[in-house]
C-alpha cells in the first residue's frame, strides 16, 4: 500500500470518528433538553397549583364579606393579593350590597390569565364620605363583578420615601387586576358606622351616621318583616 493511500485511509477514518463525535453532543444536548424543560414546565404548574386562582379570588371575597375594604389594614391585606397598586381613601363611597358576593364561575384565558365573575346580590346604594346614605341610580337585582387574574411575580411595594411601587417577588402567585372599590355588604357597614359615631363629635357627622344607620337597619329588614319604624 502506497503512502498516499495509507494517508488517504487514515483521513477518511478521522473524518467518520469527528462525525460520530459531533452526532453524540448534539443528541447528549437534545436528551438534557428534554429532561430539563418538562421539569420546569412542572414546577411553574406546581405552583399555580399550590395556590391556585380560585383560592386567591375566595379569599378576595371572603374579606368582601368580613367588610375589611372598610379600613385602611383589611384593604392593605386585599392589596396583597393583587398586581396593581390603589390608595384607601375615606373620601371614597362604601358600595353597599345585601349579602356578601359569590364566586359564579372561572374562564381559562391562557396558561397565566383568568378571569372570574361573582354575584354581588341587589345594589343597594352607598354611602358617601360625609356618612349619608345615598339610594341606587337604577335598581338592580343581581350585580355581576367579573375580576381578572394574572400568573404573575408583581405584586405592590413600598420605596423608602412611603409611596407605592410595583415590585417582584420571588415566585410567580395569582393575583387580581384591582382597583377595588369600598364594597361592604349592609350588616358589615352598619357596624362600621356604629364604630365611627364613637369617635366623632361634629354634631352633623353623628346625625348623618345615625339616619344611615336607621335606613341600613330598614333596608336590611327581610321584606316580609319590614316596619315603618
Amino acid at each position: 500500500m502506497s503512502n498516499s493511500s495509507l494517508k488517504t485511509h487514515h483521513g477518511s477514518i478521522r473524518w467518520l470518528l469527528w462525525c460520530c463525535f459531533g452526532t453524540a453532543i448534539v443528541l447528549l444536548l437534545v436528551a438534557t433538553f428534554d429532561h430539563v424543560q418538562p421539569v420546569a414546565l412542572r414546577q411553574t404548574g406546581a405552583e399555580a397549583q399550590a395556590y391556585p386562582a380560585e383560592r386567591v379570588f375566595d379569599r378576595f371575597l371572603q374579606l368582601v364579606a368580613d367588610g375589611a375594604l372598610l379600613t385602611p389594614t383589611g384593604w392593605k391585606a386585599a392589596e396583597q393579593l393583587s398586581y396593581k397598586s390603589s390608595e384607601f381613601s375615606n373620601e371614597e363611597p362604601i358600595v353597599l350590597m345585601r349579602v356578601a358576593p359569590i364566586n359564579a364561575n372561572e374562564k381559562l384565558l391562557k396558561d397565566d390569565q383568568v378571569e372570574v365573575d361573582a354575584y354581588w346580590s341587589d345594589d343597594v346604594g352607598s354611602i358617601d364620605s360625609a356618612f349619608r346614605y345615598r339610594p341606587p341610580n337604577i335598581r338592580v337585582v343581581v350585580t355581576v363583578y367579573r375580576f381578572h387574574l394574572l400568573f404573575t411575580s408583581t405584586h405592590p411595594g413600598i420605596n423608602e420615601n412611603e409611596h407605592k411601587t410595583q415590585e417582584a417577588a420571588a415566585v410567580r402567585q395569582w393575583n387580581l387586576e384591582g382597583p377595588f372599590k369600598r364594597w361592604a355588604t349592609l350588616e358589615k357597614t352598619i357596624i362600621y358606622l356604629t364604630e365611627k359615631s364613637g369617635q366623632t363629635s361634629d354634631p352633623e357627622t353623628v346625625a348623618n351616621i345615625k339616619k344611615a344607620i336607621a335606613t341600613l337597619k330598614r333596608i336590611n329588614t327581610p321584606r316580609g318583616n319590614a316596619c315603618a319604624c
